[in-house]
């Protein structure tokens, strides 16, 4: 059985207790599945952290350790887990824009940065074919 603990319910605290399946993994035993509102050993859900981490942007982690009920350990863990999530995100797109016509766009930092008045011949021909292309840069 899981048991998460959840946003509160007319003041009262939730906590959500759900039976997860679990299955027998080669590699690593038995292991229960992971569910879409908890990540594993969390302690609490998707929700709950959401909006602890959203307090956190606005107050001092002993204030929100006060208002929510937590523990300065509980709340780093989720600071923790929620710049982890970030990083992942963060590479992946890193990967992806990398991956998507980079052999185009290698060697043409600077084109962006001159003023087209001021470039040469060569220079706004490789910067209109960039600038042509069908590639997603930011």
């Amino acid at each position: 059985m899981l048991s998460r603990r959840h946003l509160a319910t007319c003041q009262y605290k939730t906590i959500l207790v759900a039976g997860a399946p679990r299955v027998a993994c080669k590699a690593h035993g038995v292991v229960t599945v992971s569910v879409p509102w908890a990540e594993p050993g969390s302690g609490l859900t998707a929700m709950f952290e959401a909006l602890v981490i959203d307090w956190l942007k606005k107050a001092s982690t002993s204030a929100v350790s006060r208002l929510m009920g937590l523990s300065w350990n509980a709340i780093d863990g989720m600071m923790q887990r929620a710049v982890k999530r970030g990083l992942s995100r963060r590479e992946a797109l890193c990967v992806t824009l990398m991956a998507e016509g980079y052999e185009d766009l290698k060697g043409s930092k600077y084109d962006w940065l001159y003023n087209p008045e001021n470039m040469t011949r060569n220079q706004k021909k490789r910067f209109k074919a960039l600038r042509d292309s069908t590639l997603k840069t930011a």
